[in-house]
């Protein structure tokens, strides 16, 4: 009897762990790797682009995942989403330590990477808080989990009564 007993609370175990392994994080934001260089964000220029600090060395990073409204965007009930949204970045990182996690150069020369504030990353963080969408519909699914709940919770730039993707934007200017 003892030994059906651990025999099953060890298939049981199994099956938990089978099942854990197959849903995504519920952690959004949390990293499992430690970044190695930290830095200053000195200057906050949109939504999605930012210009750290470490040593002499300034890096104009664009973060990965994410695109935010552009600086002079609006929404169709005329908020000024691109404001809103570089002045929630302002409020979040600027003059702060950050830790740059780099994934190479961009077209335009930009340093690609994510940013981490604490254990946090800012990428989803924006996406989270509703000030930015994923990059061109990004279906990874921490960058989909993280934007579908700021739409159910219609925060940002979801309270609006809509607005262009900020690709479709850049491509009208």
């Amino acid at each position: 009897m003892q030994v059906i007993k651990a025999l099953s609370v060890n298939i049981l175990s199994f099956r938990v762990l089978l099942i854990l392994l197959c849903i995504p994080p519920l952690s959004i934001g949390v990293f499992s790797y430690r970044p190695t260089k930290l830095y200053k964000c000195i200057r906050v220029i949109d939504g999605d682009t930012v210009i750290l600090l470490r040593g002499e060395k300034r890096l104009r990073v664009r973060l990965v995942g994410i695109d935010a409204p552009e600086s002079s965007q609006r929404s169709l009930d005329q908020i000024p989403i691109g404001y809103n949204s570089k002045k929630f970045l302002e409020n979040l990182i600027l003059n702060k330590r950050v830790w740059f996690i780099s994934q190479g150069k961009g077209y335009y020369g930009r340093d690609l990477g994510e940013i981490v504030l604490g254990k946090r990353s800012v990428n989803l963080l924006m996406l989270r808080k509703g000030q930015a969408v994923s990059y061109y519909g990004n279906t990874e699914s921490k960058f989909a989990q993280a934007e579908y709940m700021a739409k159910l919770k219609r925060l940002g730039i979801w309270e609006t009564e809509g607005f262009l993707a900020p690709w479709k934007f850049r491509k009208l200017k």
